[in-house]
């Protein structure tokens, strides 16, 4: 097979699913073998639908059991966000040691944006099937009906399996923990905390078996962010984007969330006082891309220590945002943190398009282009009269056809309201090609069929650069909560 292909040193994907024997090698209902699993994956391995329904019910049902709030013990590798970067999941858990020796918490956003959801969240719940105690997973804001059909991993699951195998993940999801307190004194969710958060014992309350609501606490502890100066430089050295979306006046409570168009923002003040009286160090979440990986909020100035911080594990965030991404260790009371680059990956056409339909509009744009020519040149001499043509091919074309004059005046009607309609082909490919282009160049933050590309275009088109806060720029529509949930299918 590898001789037909045109880059011979890449390997080819299997073509067989992984064998039963291989991946439940102590029988159908052992647990998987997840090493197996992971290097099938990464060469671009399939598994059957049925094995697929199996990881996940038995997941499902391990999570089921556990309460809404974990409660761990150091040591422990904190995860960030991972959006379907496969490949990234892999060095993650190399850097991080293997699961069977050293313990995992991941903070939610398994899945959209990247093209390797599916095999994300196999992978995890496999490991979490091995290792039920120590391997543990809470829940992101994407982890939703809502999320994951405005973005791309419902096409994924239609793509890679069907809808009944998207119907078993979103089960999965509605069991998934939503918080974790390390120690009992480090609060870990996905978002942050909000004036309905009073007290911790408010989540063990929470029906977490359910899409997110727009409002109330489970929408703020997945939705929430910090306040962020708008005035702050960041990283690369550019004023954060956050100052298009928020008040300048600095939050040192609650604010509306302006960026997600929900749930809340938290200051200082807030901070302190949840962190107070709850007995708790500090707030460990996720839930937004930084240039460096991480980001401390609120540092104390008498313990030095912060009373936030962010880590987000998904580098080169949507293939565009060029940002480093790291997990957090903590061990013995202290807290190192490890950064790492994107790993390369196998590549995907933007929603899972296939290179015959995104090609469509390119061909079409020049196949118009080639009938354009044809029709404009007779039908820049509209009275064909002035065509000189000898006297007894006039007489064989128009000697024996009455009306001659209103067939010629009938013959330029058509032609030019056939250069019209191609006229107006050729501007909706025109369309249809820059949009393919564009979603090319936006990587994994090209839009869904739910957000209208034009607004990026136009951001882009306003000297938008391949960097950080330039992609958060690109990104930002991507950030807010879907509001037109009627038009989700």
């Amino acid at each position: 097979m590898s001789d037909d292909r045109i880059l011979k040193d890449v390997i080819p994907p299997p073509v067989e699913a992984l064998e039963e024997n291989v991946l439940f090698p102590e029988g159908p209902d052992s647990a998987p073998d997840w090493k197996a699993l992971m290097n099938h994956f990464e060469i671009q391995g399939k598994i059957s639908r049925s094995h697929c329904v199996t990881i996940i019910r038995r997941a499902r049902i391990i999570l089921e059991n556990e309460p809404n709030v974990l409660h761990l013990q150091e040591p422990l590798n904190v995860v960030g966000d991972i959006h379907g970067q496969f490949y990234d999941l892999l060095k993650i858990l190399n850097l991080g040691n293997c699961p069977s020796t050293h313990a995992y918490l991941f903070l939610g956003d398994y899945v959209d944006r990247g093209s390797f959801g599916v095999e994300v969240v196999l992978l995890l719940y496999a490991i979490k099937i091995n290792y039920p105690e120590t391997f543990n997973l809470i829940r992101g804001n994407h982890e939703s009906r809502q999320l994951t059909s405005f973005f791309n991993f419902k096409t994924e699951c239609k793509v890679k399996f069907d809808l009944e195998v998207y119907e078993e993940f979103l089960s999965s999801f509605h069991a998934l923990p939503i918080a974790a307190i390390v120690n009992n004194r480090y609060l870990l969710v996905h978002g942050g905390i909000s004036p309905n958060f009073k007290r911790l014992q408010q989540l063990d309350n929470i029906n977490r078996k359910q899409d997110p609501p727009s409002e109330g606490l489970l929408c703020d502890i997945l939705w929430a962010d910090p306040y962020t100066d708008t005035n702050e430089s960041n990283p690369c050295g550019t004023i954060n984007r956050l100052k298009l979306f928020k008040s300048t006046e600095k939050v040192t409570k609650y604010a509306p969330n302006k960026l997600r168009c929900c749930s809340w923002t938290f200051g200082i003040d807030a901070t302190r006082k949840f962190l107070k009286e709850n007995g708790l160090l500090c707030i460990i979440r996720a839930h937004e891309a930084q240039f460096e990986g991480y980001k401390m909020h609120y540092n104390d100035l008498e313990t030095g220590f912060p009373k936030v911080i962010t880590i987000f594990s998904a580098p080169n965030y949507c293939d565009i945002y060029k940002n480093k991404a790291a997990i957090l260790h903590l061990n013995n009371s202290t807290m190192s943190i490890h950064q790492f680059a994107s790993s390369p990956h196998p590549y995907h056409l933007p929603n899972f398009m296939d290179i015959f339909t995104w090609s469509i509009p390119f061909i079409s744009e020049k196949v118009l282009e080639m009938l354009d020519i044809l029709l404009i040149g007779p039908a820049e001499h509209d009275n064909i009269n002035d065509v000189v043509l000898p006297s007894d091919l006039q007489e064989y074309i128009w000697g024996s056809i009455p009306q001659r004059s209103l067939i010629i005046s009938t013959r330029g009607d058509a032609m030019r309201a056939k250069i019209q309609s191609v006229a107006r082909l050729m501007i909706m490919f025109k369309a249809l090609r820059m949009r393919n282009e564009m979603m090319l160049s936006l990587g994994a933050c090209a839009p869904a069929s739910h957000i209208p590309v034009q607004e990026l275009i136009q951001q882009q088109n306003n000297d938008i650069a391949e960097s950080f806060i330039n992609a958060q720029a690109i990104d930002s529509v991507n950030e807010r909560r879907p509001q037109d949930i009627d038009d989700i299918s």
